[in-house]
């Protein structure tokens, strides 16, 4: 037991200090499988802001809120937009959905 008393001594310590003694290989690994992590939830980040762009600049596209404001009094504009804004609430809704799940 004495003569491993060093080594079960060294297990016992904390994870900072089992890592200082690994060789360089293994820190790099730990450190590149966690970038790879990362990168992997950047790229579903990026995706999904992407297609969230375009799902909104295609409702935006469509969107005919002019005409609706022409037909009617300036007063009643302020009823209009409100009114057409709530088309996009499904998608703030999203959004704000996912940026919670995805927060740290």
């Amino acid at each position: 037991i004495n003569e491993n008393k060093k080594g079960i001594d060294l297990l016992c310590s904390d994870q900072g200090q089992i890592l200082q003694l690994l060789p360089e290989t293994s820190r790099q690994d730990v450190s590149i499988t966690n970038l790879k992590q990362l990168l992997k939830q950047l790229d579903q980040l990026i995706y999904y802001r992407e297609t969230s762009l375009t799902q909104l600049k295609d409702l935006a596209a469509t969107d005919e809120i002019i005409e609706k404001l022409i037909k009617v009094q300036e007063e009643e504009h302020e009823n209009v937009f409100a009114k057409e804004l709530t088309k996009y609430n499904e998608n703030i809704n999203k959004i704000k959905n996912h940026l919670i799940k995805t927060s740290y």
